[in-house]
């Protein structure tokens, strides 16, 4: 488990390697599920833009994910998709998100707003 969570890593291994190993042990033990943690991984690859990261850190999410709680994962691997430019993949993704969890507005208005871009 913590060699796969390696990979799924912050830009602190880098920095200083035994500091991002007592960081992820204590994430592990102290966030809860391990596909939070995948989520929370692949949301900060998003945000400092290496897409491939956070699709790897989703994947693993997938894997461990509950099946009520499919759809976390699943729309931000459609946020990834949409911003690597997807749009496509992006909107087949988050109908499936919307197929777990059919009452979340920020499910709903990712879809609108995929489903609109992929219209041009």
């Amino acid at each position: 488990m913590q060699a796969c969570a390696l990979y799924c890593k912050f830009d602190v291994y880098y920095v200083n390697p035994t500091a991002s190993v007592y960081w992820w042990i204590v994430c592990l033990q102290n966030i809860g599920p391990s596909w939070v943690l995948y989520n929370l991984a692949a949301l900060y690859w998003r945000v400092v833009g290496h897409g491939p990261n956070g699709v790897e850190c989703v994947r693993r999410a997938l894997h461990f994910v509950p099946d009520q709680y499919r759809d976390v994962p699943l729309l931000n691997l459609a946020n990834i998709l949409y911003r690597s430019g997807h749009v496509q993949d992006a909107v087949s993704v988050v109908t499936e998100a919307l197929s777990v969890n059919d009452v979340e507005v920020t499910i709903n208005k990712r879809l609108l707003v995929f489903g609109n871009e992929s219209l041009d």
